[in-house]
């Protein structure tokens, strides 16, 4: 069960979305393509279609975390009946894309509320704690019972060129580690 909450905060770092063509798109019509894919990819996330989320998720995290031990992760929130519901999103300005090999690479900013909840509420405190070490005790509130983290996170969009996909996710620093492996460093440097 704690592997489990500890990926619940995995969870929140790691955003994956549908696939949507971007093509030649520059400034607004770029931007509405993006926030269009991202909103999509929220409303996958609280339906709890993780199957789909990770279909849609940047492939090369899988070399780093197994699609499917994912999947069974989330299969076994779902079992738990934890739910992660994101509300009130907004979007920040998205960054140039940054071409490197065959994908290019761009960045934005959101903020939104995601609440929390659990059928057994007896794991919300080590939730809630585990939340709190990862994230900023003033960034978790309680609820009725539930836990309200308020969300303002970088998130990378990576478009292929070959195939016009995009995939987002986003960076926490339970993800910064990983992000050397998954972005290649001048343009993590050039999207500072």
């Amino acid at each position: 069960m704690k592997k489990i909450l500890l990926f619940s905060v995995l969870a929140l770092g790691m955003i994956a979305c549908s696939p949507k063509s971007v093509g030649n798109a520059v400034g607004n019509a770029a931007k509405d393509v993006v926030t269009k894919g991202f909103m999509n990819m929220i409303s996958l996330n609280n339906e709890g279609k993780w199957s789909d989320v990770l279909d849609m998720t940047y492939p090369k995290l899988f070399d780093i975390a197994p699609k499917e031990q994912l999947l069974q992760q989330f299969q076994q929130m779902d079992m738990l009946g934890l739910k992660m519901v994101t509300d009130n999103v907004k979007i920040g300005d998205l960054s140039e894309f940054i071409p490197s090999g065959n994908e290019e690479f761009a960045k934005f900013n959101y903020t939104g509320v995601q609440t929390i909840s659990a059928a057994d509420p007896s794991i919300m405190p080590m939730m809630k704690q585990q939340l709190e070490m990862a994230m900023g005790a003033d960034k978790i509130k309680e609820a009725d019972g539930k836990l309200l983290v308020d969300v303002d996170q970088e998130v990378y969009v990576i478009k292929d060129k070959g195939t016009q996909k995009m995939y987002f996710m986003q960076s926490s620093p339970q993800m910064a580690p990983m992000m050397g492996q998954l972005i290649p460093a001048d343009v993590l440097e050039k999207l500072k």
